[in-house]
């Protein structure tokens, strides 16, 4: 079988996750492979991409930060509380921010008062 596979030049390769190997598909190449691992409902691929997305998350405080604020304000922008433009601009700005802030040109503390001061939070109604 395996020289039937290098006969029709089928290239394989192992799975950095699992450690199994796989037929890679298409035109692209991919370090994990698509089978279902033992205990998991998900495949080595989407495992991979949320650990990956997690070890990223926890170095970065200030993509933490950017990612609070995000859901925030696309929680007011589905309520038609705040325009997708308005939203936009903030995120264009914000993202600038947000990488001033990876390279320490910025403060945390001030990027979380940029964050804050754009979209001020509405003002309570008094209980009469």
């Amino acid at each position: 079988e395996f020289t039937k596979m290098l006969k029709s030049n089928i290239r394989i390769k192992k799975c950095k996750r699992c450690g199994k190997y796989f037929r890679l598909k298409g035109n692209y190449h991919t370090d994990y492979c698509s089978r279902i691992a033992e205990g998991e409902g998900r495949n080595c691929r989407e495992i991979a991409a949320s650990e990956k997305y997690k070890s990223k998350m926890a170095n970065n405080q200030a993509l933490k930060i950017y990612n609070k604020y995000y859901k925030r304000y696309m929680a007011r922008v589905k309520v038609n509380q705040l325009k997708e433009d308005k939203f936009n601009e903030w995120m264009f700005n914000a993202l600038a921010f947000k990488y001033d802030c990876e390279r320490g040109i910025i403060s945390l503390e001030d990027y979380i008062e940029f964050n804050e001061s754009y979209f001020p939070n509405r003002k309570k109604k008094e209980n009469k």
